[in-house]
């Protein structure tokens, strides 16, 4: 078994590499996670975040696991379409493989990376958070589902694509709102922002407004996800018994 995870999931320097002429080879090899021989068994490529709901183009999300990824287009940025030439490449050389998509992935503690949640309350508490989309779709994975789900799939010899998300859609303002609301115990000074109300800025790779992720085969294998307020209570609990 090999379990490859996506090299970068730096979505504004891979838009500039392409505008400098990186070729679609290079980011998508690396994406994929290849590597020589693939191996016998199960192969588990998993998504790094925000990339993996940037295979689709964010018009008519949330997406589900058998929702057709999207053509390279002006809504479809250069890194979403090199993730979804990767997972391709990863189900071409092996059909029985697992892909898992995870989207604005948190948990209490992540020392070796800042994630969506601890970005959050650090900008808020250093006074530059600034405004949160209240237009955007977003699903948030709470990183511990992604642990159980391995432990359950691996196993069972699961394959194909699985959503790995909250089963309920917010918005980024919705989020840390409620997320530094819980965390300091009265409602904080967030500022809400707008994603679609001015034209798209330019050399800036475009992101899904209405995206998200919905997972239709949970259920069906047996995995159990967290919904994002099930997770920020979770999250509050672990950090304030480590306090």
């Amino acid at each position: 078994m090999t379990v490859p995870v996506a090299a970068s999931n730096g979505v504004g320097s891979t838009f500039d590499e392409h505008i400098l002429g990186e070729q679609p080879g290079q980011r998508t090899a690396r994406t994929a996670g290849l590597r020589e021989p693939i191996g016998a068994g199960t192969q588990v490529p998993v998504g790094d975040g925000t990339a993996e709901v940037l295979v689709f183009d964010g018009i008519a999300g949330p997406y589900a696991e058998d929702s057709p990824d999207s053509p390279l287009s002006n809504h479809l940025n250069w890194y979403g379409w090199t993730k979804s030439e990767g997972e391709r490449l990863v189900a071409e050389r092996d059909p029985d493989a697992l892909i898992l998509r995870i989207a604005f992935p948190y948990r209490e503690a992540l020392p070796l990376k800042v994630d969506f949640a601890r970005w959050l309350g650090a900008r808020y508490r250093e006074g530059k958070l600034p405004p949160l989309f209240s237009d955007q779709q977003i699903t948030p994975t709470w990183i511990p589902d992604v642990t159980r789900a391995l432990a359950t799939l691996i196993p069972s010899r699961a394959s194909g694509i699985l959503h790995v998300v909250s089963p309920e859609v917010t918005s980024p303002f919705e989020f840390g709102r409620e997320l530094l609301t819980k965390l300091d115990g009265v409602p904080p000074t967030v500022v809400a922002g707008s994603m679609t109300s001015g034209p798209p800025v330019a050399g800036r790779a475009p992101r899904p407004s209405k995206g998200g992720l919905r997972s239709i085969r949970a259920s069906t294998l047996g995995v159990s996800l967290t919904s994002w307020r099930e997770g920020i209570e979770y999250l509050v609990r672990e950090a304030k018994a480590g306090a």
